[in-house]
């Protein structure tokens, strides 16, 4: 199903393949790839922290640390990654919806709807 994705993102529509600021944005969307790099920059710094919380985890549990104490820790973890998620659903929630709306590509909300649910 991604590849099918990926091709579909792929595809001159007729949209991006006349003139105006919808081809614009459809072109300026495909050239930077299916995540921005200002968000793909931002995902990975919040990634690093998220890494480094893990592993500091990881420290918590090899030196028998109360429960409460590690348990607090993953659920910061758990917010980390859910703050980094809901970025990345908003950016693939609007390039997706603009690009529906764009060419009039009905099918797009079904996969927009199935990533909401199934990733949220």
């Amino acid at each position: 199903m991604a590849d099918e994705s990926r091709r579909q993102s792929d595809a001159v529509t007729p949209a991006a393949s006349s003139g105006g600021a919808a081809a614009e944005r459809h072109r300026s969307m495909a050239a930077e790839g299916p995540i921005p790099s200002e968000l793909r920059a931002e995902l990975l710094l919040r990634l690093a922290r998220v890494e480094g919380q893990v592993r500091g985890l990881a420290r918590m549990v090899e030196a028998n640390r109360r429960a409460p104490e590690i348990l607090a820790q993953v659920g910061a973890v758990h917010r980390a990654l859910d703050g980094s998620a809901r970025l990345l659903t908003r950016a693939y929630l609007e390039r997706a919806a603009t690009h529906a709306i764009d060419t009039g590509d009905g099918s797009a909300y079904d996969e927009l709807m199935d990533v909401i649910y199934r990733y949220r």
